[in-house]
């Protein structure tokens, strides 16, 4: 018989428990992030947080972006395109200082699938939108706000459902593959194309209180 969601990363995608722990309530400037250790194939869900100040002065250096960040390493491009979209989303044309941090370790951000997570971030603290606490995210994005297909998709929606979200938005792209997943799913899951479509899906949508996802 097909394996559910929790089977799935208990035999063969184990996550980390000390970092999926999912946030009842999430703060401005955060979003959750989907993604999979490359070292060992687990999933694991953590959070993006950002905090920005506004550049005045000698700061300001044309569309300079300068980023501060907590752990070894990011994918500057993405976090870059997150901000310059959501400064178009939110229409705002200053300049900032990021402040980035995200809750695991280093080894986990080095990709580009945060992408539709960071600009929600971004989106969040520049207009104050509250971003539903049961809704999880993943998707590449490019400045003319696409989204992408990602890799780890069975990995990262079976880690979805098991952290207990009731929705998940993925990439049109990734349609054909999730269709093919071989173990049940609780979790309801939604296709986008663009950053419209995300944003779309949000400003509809009315957070479920009550009975979890988790199988």
């Amino acid at each position: 018989s097909p394996f559910t969601a929790v089977e799935l990363l208990s035999r063969h995608a184990k996550f980390r428990d000390n970092t999926t722990q999912r946030w009842e309530k999430i703060p401005k400037g955060t979003a959750p992030v989907l993604a999979v250790y490359p070292s060992t194939g687990e999933g694991v869900l953590f959070y993006t947080q950002v905090y920005l100040t506004e550049m005045k002065g000698k700061q300001q250096r044309g569309d300079d972006i300068n980023i501060l960040y907590e752990g070894d390493q990011i994918d500057r491009k993405s976090v870059i395109t997150a901000l310059l979209l959501a400064k178009r989303y939110a229409n705002i044309e200053k300049n900032f200082i990021v402040h980035l941090r995200n809750t695991c370790p280093a080894e986990v951000v080095s990709g580009t699938s945060a992408g539709v997570s960071q600009f929600l971030a971004f989106y969040s603290y520049l207009t104050g939108f509250t971003l539903p606490s049961d809704v999880a995210y993943t998707g590449e994005i490019d400045l003319l706000g696409n989204v992408g297909a990602v890799g780890g998709i069975d990995v990262k929606v079976a880690t979805a459902e098991a952290c207990g979200f009731k929705h998940i938005l993925l990439p049109e792209g990734n349609r054909t593959e999730v269709e093919m997943l071989d173990f049940p799913l609780s979790i309801k899951i939604h296709y986008v194309s663009t950053l419209d479509d995300v944003l779309s899906f949000l400003e509809n949508y009315t957070e479920e209180v009550g009975d979890n996802c988790q199988t």
